[in-house]
């Protein structure tokens, strides 16, 4: 993958323009017909699997509606006096009574066309009945559906076919389109007989014949036992395995005659039977499919047309910053006068102007730097003119000490010394770093001088270990602070006082402190210096910011002076040097 990305970044600009203004466009695009056509279809299935459910459960009602008034008539028959009469005796003994109940069953098939027949009978194979005959001699008792209605008695029982009745057949409807419901009659001494009545597949028709699922859907319903009891004229539904409805939950998707179709079914409460919706995926996608590939072929003519678009613009964004380029590479070159015109107020247009001004910076600054070498030439031989002063200075001292030593003038000897040598350090040969040794040196022969010019007022304490003198450390930061505890400090207290020099060393930090127990810092003041030492307010106390700005300029933020004070007791101050060079800036402090 590096390797690739390498190859790409290596490519001309308009290369990597053009090929990334079309990847830009094409990718986003091809997503987005994916996306969509992925959306759509998946849209569409889901709307057919709604709708056939809605179906299925549409029929599972109107069937349940249909049945249970089938049950609530058996029910009224079951409760009908005469009915028990003639269960119970197997006759009716009331002159006219038989008739009445076999023409209240011929008008009850005449008022509900759905129902086929009507049989009463009993364990005794006493029976009456309107549209059914019997054709056996054997006893009703052993038939599977009386022993069924006889095993439960408050149930009444839905059975998908008439076919293996045996006993009874109806007098107009084949067993295999008539289900039919039993219902046991009862009273306080147990169960009487039997009510059959037998239903015809119309019921079940009328309930899916509104129904379309498009046009190669359809709906069919089985029963308890995956028998189908009714289906439309249609050659997929006997391929329908039943075994696919009990190994999924969901919606079954299944190839069948070389068409993917996907069936539904839903399971009625009453009965127990599946009523069966199956629909053709492929006819629902077909239809999707072709708006797809309207979709595709519209993506491909305009990523064509983004691609002329692309190339037209990368072709006006490269040609300037060619032009541009070959410009700089002459400036660079050492031709400093070669300028850019642009057509365009654009960015390329002001990077050009940005470069047209540049060129000619450059050239200013090239007459100023050797103007500036003349002058610093100059300036050079001014300095060293003037070093001539302090050196003639430090050799008329060194003659007086060897006079003075002639007039064995001891004081005077020791003064000049501690003079001569604070004028060596300062000079130090032009050097700004300087060991922390011969800084300690110039400090130490600075509060001798100050020492006898206060008639020993002032006393003084260096206490810096060894190891620490070879490190380096910028010159002349300990005198002024020297100088500011004498002023400040010492000079206003009557019995005078001691100036302590300490160094230490914690991890990568050189620590050099100045205390004295002079008069100290009121808080107030305390405050304003150390606000003032890291501001660029106004300034009453020049050294010590000095120091302060010098440190912080060779060795960076981090480091500088610090300030504590007891008012009366006494003041320390805190220089904190690095040991080493730190990040990419000049060396501070280093082993000598």
């Amino acid at each position: 993958m590096k390797e690739i990305l390498n190859l790409f970044m290596n490519q001309r600009l308009r290369t990597k323009l053009m090929f990334s203004f079309v990847l830009a466009a094409t990718v986003p695009l091809l997503i987005y017909t994916l996306v969509t056509a992925g959306y759509y279809l998946k849209t569409a299935r889901e709307t057919a699997v709604d709708y056939t459910r809605q179906m299925t459960s549409q029929v599972s009602g109107s069937l349940g509606i249909h049945i249970d008034a089938i049950e609530d008539m058996a029910d009224y028959l079951a409760s009908r006096r005469d009915i028990r009469t003639f269960l119970k005796q197997g006759d009716l003994q009331a002159p006219g009574s038989a008739e009445v109940l076999q023409d209240d069953m011929d008008r009850l098939l005449q008022a509900y066309p759905d129902i086929a027949g009507i049989l009463i009978t009993s364990p005794e194979d006493q029976w009456l009945a309107s549209g059914i005959s019997r054709f056996s001699r054997d006893s009703v008792a052993g038939a599977s559906w009386f022993y069924s209605a006889v095993g439960e008695p408050e149930t009444a029982h839905i059975i998908s076919s008439s076919a293996e009745r045996r006993i009874f057949l109806n007098d107009r409807f084949g067993g295999d389109s008539l289900f039919y419901l039993i219902r046991a009659v009862t009273d306080e001494s147990g169960v009487l007989g039997v009510i059959l009545i037998d239903m015809t597949h119309k019921v079940i028709e009328q309930a899916i014949e509104n129904i379309s699922i498009y046009e190669k859907g359809f709906v069919f319903v089985y029963d308890r036992e995956d028998r189908i009891v009714y289906s439309p004229v249609n050659d997929i539904v006997y391929r329908v395995d039943p075994d696919w409805l009990h190994k999924e939950s969901g919606p079954v998707t299944a190839a069948i005659g070389g068409e993917t179709y996907q069936i539904e079914s839903s399971v009625m409460d009453r009965t127990g039977w599946k009523v069966i919706g199956v629909f053709s995926v492929d006819e629902i996608q077909g239809d999707l499919k072709q708006a797809i590939y309207i979709l595709t072929a519209v993506s491909i003519l305009l990523m064509f047309f983004f691609f002329l678009i692309f190339a037209f613009l990368t072709k006006s964004l490269v040609e300037p910053i060619l032009n541009l380029q070959n410009l700089m590479s002459s400036a660079a070159g050492g031709n400093l006068d070669v300028r850019f015109y642009g057509h365009y107020n654009d960015e390329v247009g002001d990077l050009g102007q940005s470069f047209n001004i540049m060129a000619e910076e450059i050239n200013e600054l090239i007459r100023m730097v050797y103007q500036e070498q003349q002058e610093r030439q100059e300036a050079q031989l001014k300095s060293l003119q003037e070093q001539i002063k302090p050196h003639f200075l430090y050799n008329t001292l060194d003659t007086i000490s060897w006079m003075a030593r002639g007039y064995k003038a001891g004081d005077i000897v020791s003064l000049i010394n501690a003079l001569t040598t604070m004028f060596r350090v300062g000079l130090s040969q032009g050097l700004d770093i300087i060991s922390l040794r011969d800084e300690l040196s110039h400090a130490s022969n600075y509060l001798y001088i100050q020492g006898i010019r206060y008639s020993e007022k002032i006393r003084y304490r260096i206490d810096v270990p060894d190891e620490l003198l070879d490190l380096t450390v910028p010159k002349l930061i300990l005198q002024p602070l020297i100088e500011n505890a004498i002023y400040h400090g010492l000079k206003a207290k009557d019995e005078g006082g001691t100036i302590k020099i300490g160094g230490s060393k914690e991890e990568n930090v050189l620590i050099l402190t100045v205390e004295d127990d002079g008069l100290g810092i009121s808080p107030d003041k305390l405050k304003q210096i150390r606000r003032t030492l890291n501001s660029e307010e106004k300034r009453d106390s020049f050294g010590l910011f000095y120091v302060s700005d010098r440190i912080r300029l060779h060795c960076g933020e981090h480091y500088g002076i610090t300030v504590e004070s007891d008012e009366n007791i006494r003041t320390v101050l805190t220089l904190r040097l690095p040991l080493k060079k730190t990040g990419g800036g000049p060396l501070c402090i280093r082993q000598l």
